[in-house]
């Protein structure tokens, strides 16, 4: 398990990554403070940005408040739900914590890698018959892909990784139903859903579609605002479970 301040430098990361920025001047902390009220709804001074990536000398530790609000602006429910998602995440250095923010690889990059080398290896392991020493081994036929199916499989990836963020996030916020009333966790819902649908989904899926370099704009779009509707009516889902609860709860 990593320690407090190991969880807060994978926090400073994200926030830059989604900040899409680098912090190098006052005027960007501006930026950043007023990018966070905007998403979030609740305000962070810019000196509080600036001691906790050390623009400022003067560090001291965040407060729980202030690591609660930078996680809602990238997406999370909240501090302890960041903490909780950190699954085998490779600790960033304290280098790459205030460098130049760089463009994000798709996520279906990695499942294309991981994909060629589980083909390769399964190949190499694969059981053969006896054959007499003189016969020779046919190589496998390679399937060759026309460059509209290289797309339309690029595109299937990016549509399934956003998917599955998708679940993941709406299943970490589930799991606070139990502990709060249906008043109280509807309000959490609305401050997860809306920063994380309209900003990191519709922003990732444009930047991933983008990436694809598709020489017709017209469908890039389309395809983009396909994918945001796909994750946004599994989101949605969230206000539709407690819907008839809610509405008992309001004495509607």
């Amino acid at each position: 398990m990593m320690e407090n301040n190991q969880y807060i430098e994978l926090l400073k990361a994200e926030v830059l990554r989604r900040f899409g920025r680098t912090l190098d001047a006052p005027t960007d902390y501006d930026q950043l403070s007023l990018d966070v009220s905007e998403v979030t709804g609740d305000s962070l001074s810019v000196s509080t940005l600036k001691r906790l990536y050390g623009y400022d000398k003067r560090s001291t530790m965040p407060r729980p408040s202030t690591l609660s609000t930078l996680s809602r602006y990238v997406g999370y429910a909240g501090w302890s739900d960041f903490c909780a998602q950190q699954v085998d995440v490779e600790l960033p250095s304290s280098s790459a914590v205030n460098a130049k923010p760089s463009r994000r690889r798709p996520v279906w990059v990695a499942v294309v890698i991981l994909a060629a080398v589980g083909g390769v290896v399964a190949y190499m392991l694969r059981p053969t018959p006896d054959k007499p020493a003189s016969q020779e081994t046919t190589p496998p036929v390679e399937v060759q892909l026309s460059a509209e199916e290289i797309i339309e499989r690029d595109i299937a990836k990016i549509r399934q990784a956003w998917m599955e963020d998708a679940t993941r996030r709406c299943d970490s916020i589930r799991r606070y139903r139990a502990e709060m009333d249906v008043v109280a966790y509807s309000k959490l819902v609305d401050n997860f859903y809306f920063p994380y649908l309209f900003t990191t989904v519709k922003q990732g899926v444009e930047r991933d579609i983008e990436s694809l370099q598709l020489t017709d704009t017209l469908r890039s779009r389309e395809v983009a605002s396909e994918i945001f509707r796909q994750c946004q009516e599994r989101c949605v889902e969230l206000m539709r479970e407690i819907a008839p609860e809610l509405n008992r709860a309001r004495g509607m």
